[in-house]
């Protein structure tokens, strides 16, 4: 049983994904968005409501707070997208057609444990 309370195979790395993976909806009125990462690797992939309208904003800092890249996410994810080398967060945003929040911003930050 992995930290998240399911049974996983008894593979180490099926586990370690659990263990490493995070899972946050965020609501604007009747649409939503998933964010899922996991936090060993900052990959991140946006589905849900998110369009060219309500596009998903991904973008990645490094240790001092620099800005180092943005992926605009127009369509939900078909895989993972990573952050660059020598990110250590990543920050999601999700804005409507007239570039306005339309939910609090979602921090992932790298945990290598």
């Amino acid at each position: 049983t992995g930290p998240d309370g399911k049974t996983y195979e008894n593979t180490e790395t099926e586990i370690l994904k659990a263990t490493h993976r995070k899972r946050t909806e965020k609501t604007s009125g009747s649409e939503t968005l998933y964010i899922d990462a996991f936090t060993d690797t900052l990959e991140v992939a946006v589905t849900g409501d998110v369009s060219a309208a309500a596009p998903a904003l991904i973008a990645s800092y490094d240790a001092e707070g620099r800005f180092l890249g943005l992926v605009v996410a127009t369509e939900p994810a078909d895989g993972p997208i990573e952050a660059p080398d020598g990110a250590v967060s990543v920050k999601v945003f999700w804005i409507d057609e007239n570039e306005a929040p339309k939910s609090d911003d979602e921090e992932i930050e790298r945990q290598d444990d």
